[in-house]
């Protein structure tokens, strides 16, 4: 959980494009003076290293997307993304999940009905 109102659901690594990096750079042949200078000229290429964040305010229930900048720190975009939309589940809904289920009434007047004892019942929400 990332503080008291939101999910911290994915961080995603946006990678620079392939054609930036050389198979070269891997050649054992080269001494480490070469290597070193090939290894700084990736690293400026790449230093737009990003991700994509995704975050559920369990406030709202609305999700958004973040592009960060993992060199600078800094948020480059946000995206509010449509009502009802889900990011993947976590760990903490299964608990709630189960919760709710067990409290419900007509989940439990159903169970009751079949012979199922909600004591002995587990709740695959799968």
């Amino acid at each position: 959980m990332c503080g008291e109102s939101f999910y911290f659901i994915t961080m995603t690594p946006l990678e620079p494009p392939k054609n930036l990096f050389n198979e070269e750079l891997y050649e054992d042949s080269e001494s480490d003076g070469e290597q070193l200078e090939k290894e700084e000229n990736i690293s400026s290429k790449t230093s737009f290293r990003k991700a994509l964040v995704v975050i559920l305010s369990t406030t709202t229930q609305r999700s958004s997307e973040f592009r960060v900048n993992l060199i600078t720190g800094s948020v480059d975009s946000r995206k509010l993304l449509a009502p009802g939309v889900q990011p993947m589940i976590v760990p903490d809904e299964f608990t709630k999940i189960d919760e709710v289920l067990r409290a419900d009434a007509q989940v439990r007047s159903r169970l009751t009905a079949q012979g199922i004892s909600l004591n002995l019942t587990v709740f695959d929400i799968w």
